[in-house]
């Protein structure tokens, strides 16, 4: 019986994938803007109504407190509200103020195609978005779609400095230098940004001026501007949206490798991006991200060979390797299929079984090492739903037994209680454990049961691997 429960569990959980597929369709004429979406609410396991009895603004002052979610599935469900088409919050006419924290979100995290792909369908009518726009084409090295929106319209902005870019996009190299000039005497462009701009309209005036200085927390524009002038770069790296640039093959093989980790981690590029990437070459020294590749090709080895003793050794190697760089999860995306199947030695069946439980979705491989894992743990009890004989050991297995065995309160705006939730445990393993049963507790309370149980059995699969 227990282990039909844990079947039962598995296929509850693989009913509302992470991630959906299908894209929605809906006629221009008919957006409301703070709405516009990629995925049907059905498609993403969500609501539709889920922000509708919230404010606006509230909303989006709690967006902007997520930031980089170190659980793998709580950044999966971010993503999921950001792209989602839903009912907007209580809003002021005309306000946008969901859909650019949304965008804002997005951006940060490094999810530059789904942010492109909302503004395009959004529209950059409003300064605001276009804003965004400006800055997602720029990053995505699309700079004269950046600029078209205000060729069309100036009102969308009052930035100089944008003007002045796009005016030159557009060939009009008398106004761009104009502007430049009149923004500089009238104290309306900083000198650090009016340098780059004088340089960028006329690139001789570098041999003779000196160079730019440094800057951290470099605008889109300024990187932009400094990249195509070959300037050096800030010492503090770049954002996870400045980072797609390094994709690119002119970038070289590190610097994409480097790149490829950092989006991978936060789900803005797919796991099997990061794998061609570490397949591309052999690596050429040791330490940091040449380990990950070399451990990832002897892994691959040692599958093609079907040797269980060799694929063991070379699947410790692995896990241990990625997670040095909190890859797990992107390694069970990788992995968790092909070493699912492989009857293995003792000593490698628990990074077997976490490998396979970080994939979202985990149910399918499963099945046979369900026995390996005690019945008494949380790990078993959350896969059956029986907590009754549940043994925790650690302070987060305390927290999540508590969150499912306790009885679940009732939330009149849910939306609001889970954003604040998920803010609350940014640090993964690291959060409070009060917060952590707070954070489950508050997503069974509004009914996603699946993602309590994911994100639970992350947070201690994390836990006990760090």
């Amino acid at each position: 019986m227990a282990r039909l429960a844990i079947c039962a569990t598995l296929f509850a959980l693989l009913a509302h994938p992470t991630q959906a597929q299908d894209i929605s369709v809906t006629p221009l004429s008919k957006i409301n803007t703070n709405a516009v979406g990629l995925i049907t609410p059905q498609n993403a396991g969500l609501p539709a109504n889920f922000w509708a009895d919230a404010d606006a603004h509230n909303i989006s002052r709690l967006i902007n407190a997520q930031h980089h979610h170190k659980i793998p599935a709580a950044r999966a469900f971010l993503n999921r509200l950001m792209v989602t088409e839903l009912i907007p919050p209580t809003e002021t006419a005309g306000d946008v103020a969901t859909l650019t924290a949304r965008l804002d979100w997005l951006m940060e995290n490094g999810a530059l195609d789904a942010a492109d792909a909302l503004l395009d369908k959004a529209g950059a009518t409003h300064p605001d978005l276009f804003a965004r726009w400006f800055d997602v084409k720029l990053m995505l090295s699309r700079n004269f779609q950046a600029c078209a929106p205000l060729k069309v319209n100036q009102a969308l902005s009052d930035d100089l400095s944008t003007k002045i870019y796009c005016l030159a996009q557009n060939m009009d190299w008398f106004s761009a230098e104009l502007t430049l000039v009149s923004g500089k005497n009238l104290g309306a462009i900083t000198p650090e940004r009016a340098q780059l701009l004088s340089y960028f309209l006329d690139p001789d005036l570098m041999d003779e001026g000196p160079e730019p200085k440094i800057q951290n927390n470099s605008s889109p524009l300024e990187f932009t501007l400094r990249e195509a002038l070959a300037l050096p770069r800030s010492a503090t790296g770049t954002t996870l949206s400045q980072a797609h640039i390094d994709l690119d093959d002119a970038a070289g093989w590190l610097a994409q490798l480097r790149a490829g980790e950092r989006l991978a981690r936060v789900g803005a590029i797919p796991a099997r991006y990061l794998d061609a990437l570490y397949s591309d070459n052999k690596a050429s020294a040791s330490g940091g991200v040449w380990e990950r590749v070399r451990a990832v090709s002897k892994l691959k080895q040692a599958l093609a060979s079907e040797s269980p003793e060799q694929i063991c050794t070379a699947l410790n190697t692995a896990w241990h390797e990625m997670g040095n760089a909190s890859l797990h999860h992107v390694f069970a995306e990788i992995f968790a299929e092909s070493i699912s199947i492989h009857n293995l030695p003792e000593q490698c069946i628990q990074t077997q079984i976490h490998t396979i439980l970080m994939h979202p979705n985990f149910g399918l491989y499963l099945f046979d090492l369900i026995e390996f894992i005690p019945d008494q743990t949380v790990l078993r009890t959350i896969l059956s739903g029986d907590f009754a004989n549940a043994i925790p050991t650690t302070p987060i297995e305390h927290a999540i037994l508590n969150a499912f065995t306790t009885q679940p309160p009732v939330l009149v705006s849910p939306a609001p209680a889970i954003l604040s939730a998920l803010s609350d445990t940014t640090n993964g393993t690291d959060s409070d454990p009060r917060s952590v049963e707070r954070l489950i507790t508050t997503l069974r309370a509004s009914g996603f049961e699946t993602e309590a149980q994911r994100m639970a059995l992350q947070y201690i699969i994390l836990d006990a691997n760090t």
